[in-house]
């Protein structure tokens, strides 16, 4: 997978993660609209987890798993990203997506769930 791709898709991620610490999770809403959980569950699912949501860490990249779909048309990744806070540093919290590629370089995405791993 070329690299150009590759940074494609973690801008997208960065910006997303961005969003959920940031609290704004109708903008989540708006980034991912086909999403499989709503803005109010994802805020649930944070404040829930009791702690300060940071940004993603960009040496994290390496931590974020994706996985390709097999046989998928247009490519398409199941991803798990890992979520950090103020108190833990890298934390149980992840953030589960569906990442289409809609076009070369051009990525959609789902997000399917926020929870503990």
């Amino acid at each position: 997978m070329p690299s150009a791709s590759i940074a494609s898709r973690n801008a997208l991620i960065e910006h997303l993660v961005a969003l959920i610490s940031a609290g704004d999770f109708c903008g989540v809403i708006e980034l991912a609209p086909k999403s499989r959980v709503t803005a109010e569950q994802m805020k649930t699912a944070v404040e829930q987890y009791g702690r300060q949501l940071l940004r993603l860490p960009h040496a994290a990249l390496e931590l974020v798993d994706y996985v390709a779909v097999q046989e998928s048309i247009p490519p398409t990744w199941s991803v798990v990203v890992p979520l950090f806070t103020r108190e833990e540093g890298i934390s149980d919290l992840s953030v589960e997506l569906t990442l289409i590629e809609a076009t070369v370089g051009n990525y959609e995405l789902e997000v399917d769930d926020i929870h503990v791993l």
